[in-house]
This record gives structure tokens, C-alpha cells and sequence, in this order.
């Protein structure tokens, strides 16, 4: 059944030409509006995913969410954790040092200083790594105070 054409049933709709195009660019703009506000939620989404694994990219990732949803998104889900691999990095340095400076050496003669732990110029460096992991958010103010004490022996 066309909607031009028009019954005398109670129940039917007759509407002419100009009336079913009103309708159908009603419809058109209704769906575009749904469309470009899922293109956005999804861009955005993939733009906040891509952003907190530690990528500088996030427009492109944005109009990757926003063109292909689901798809987009999934993709900058799977890359890799760039934050994590940082301060596992950073951790495995740290550890790896420490291991260093507690092996036993081959001179008895080496005084209680010596042995202290971390040399000042050292102790600042890492301190202010792990000061910049914190502002990055990257640690809590409990694993930095926590290592600084560490750091510091305190």
C-alpha cells in the first residue's frame, strides 16, 4: 500500500505529496542528528582510551572512533599500555640499581658511609622521576612518599 493513495477506512493515513516529503525529511534529519551524536560518543570514547594508555594522539583517535564505533574503539583498546611499560621501566631501573649497590664488594676497607645506599646526586634524580610520575599520574602520593622514604632512608 502507497501512502498517496488514500482509503475511506478510518484508520488509514492519506497524506499527499508535499505532506510525505516533510515527513521523509523529518525522519532524514532525525536520523542524521542520532548519527553524528553516536559518531561523537564513540569518538570521544576512543579519544579518552587512547589518551589514558599514554598516546599524544588523541584527534585521530577521536575521528577513528568517530567513522568506525565499536571498531575504532577496539583498536585503541588493544594497542599497548605506554604509562605501564613506563613505570615498569622506571620500577625495573630502580630495583636493578639497588641490586647493584647491595652486592657485597671486593674492598673490606669501604667505610659505613660508603655503603649508606644512593649518592645525593642520585637520590635527586630519582626523586624528581618520581615526581614527575606523580604529577603525570602515573603513581599515588602513597608510592611517592613510599619511595621517597625509601630513597631517603628515612
Amino acid at each position: 500500500m502507497h501512502l498517496f493513495e488514500c482509503y475511506n477506512n478510518k484508520n488509514s493515513i492519506c497524506l499527499n505529496a508535499e505532506e510525505l516529503w516533510e515527513v521523509e525529511k523529518m525522519y532524514t534529519e532525525v536520523w542524521l542528528v542520532v548519527a553524528l551524536i553516536w559518531g561523537i560518543v564513540w569518538g570521544a570514547v576512543t579519544r579518552q582510551t587512547i589518551i589514558d594508555k599514554g598516546y599524544d594522539n588523541g584527534a585521530a583517535y577521536f575521528f577513528l572512533g568517530f567513522f568506525l564505533g565499536l571498531i575504532g574503539w577496539i583498536y585503541a583498546f588493544s594497542k599497548p599500555d605506554l604509562k605501564k611499560q613506563v613505570q615498569e621501566k622506571m620500577m625495573y631501573d630502580y630495583i636493578q640499581g639497588n641490586n647493584q649497590s647491595k652486592q657485597p664488594s671486593m674492598n673490606n676497607n669501604t667505610s659505613e658511609n660508603n655503603n649508606s645506599g644512593i649518592s645525593s646526586g642520585k637520590a635527586k634524580e630519582e626523586l624528581t622521576a618520581y615526581k614527575n610520575m606523580l604529577d603525570e599520574g602515573l603513581i599515588t602520593e602513597e608510592e611517592y612518599e613510599a619511595k621517597k622514604k625509601q630513597i631517603l632512608n628515612i
